[in-house]
């Protein structure tokens, strides 16, 4: 069994809520297949935070989250805080500074779930959502995009080939791992050619 060091931001509004049930569910799904077991840390990071502080969160967040194994972010925002600030003292600082370029979403009709799509039954849908995590309202514009990853300047921010070209190459990946030959074929040749600088 594995064991891991989750720390948790619920941070506003639904995510105070949906945080504590999506926990309960993943703590039952590692009792029923034994393969993990989580270990929960709180942080109270977001715009009540803000509030309180001035800042989304502490001056040395990022330090103090990154020996956990994973972040089980819930949802930033407040009418009481101008989404600029939410945005990019919070969520753009934990995408960036952790390089989590890619937002990896598996979508699975499990036996037992009805959905108000109609006849559809356990196994019809199966499909995975990969979207780009730090180029667009991401980058953070007018700020710096991409400070972390290795051999590259600072610069102002802008869409830029090549988070779009890794993430391009992780959906090939996944595709040719389910099978899923027309898709790996397409992420691949994006990430792989189609304009990305080499070994990026």
């Amino acid at each position: 069994m594995k064991h891991r060091n989750i720390a948790v931001i619920p941070a506003d509004g639904i995510g105070e809520e949906v945080a504590p049930e999506g926990m309960k569910a993943l703590d039952v799904a590692g009792e029923l297949t034994g393969e993990y077991k989580f270990k929960y840390e709180y942080f109270p990071y977001g715009c009540n935070y803000y509030l309180k502080h001035g800042k989304m969160m502490a001056d040395d967040g990022l330090k103090i989250l990154k020996p956990f194994d994973a972040i089980y972010f819930g949802a930033v925002g407040s009418p009481a805080v101008p989404d600029h600030i939410s945005l990019r003292g919070l969520r753009l600082p934990i995408c960036q500074g952790f390089e989590q370029y890619v937002c990896y979403r598996p979508t699975e009709l499990l036996p037992g779930v009805k959905t108000p799509l109609a006849n559809k039954k356990a196994g019809d849908i199966d499909f995975i959502v990969i979207r780009e995590n730090t180029e667009g309202e991401y980058t953070g514009a007018g700020g710096r995009a991409h400070r972390v990853r290795p051999g590259t300047q600072g610069r102002p921010g802008r869409r830029l080939p090549a988070p779009g070209c890794r993430c391009s190459r992780r959906a090939g990946l996944s595709g040719r791992r389910v099978g899923c030959e027309d898709g790996a074929r397409v992420g691949w040749a994006v990430g792989s050619g189609g304009g990305c600088r080499t070994g990026q």
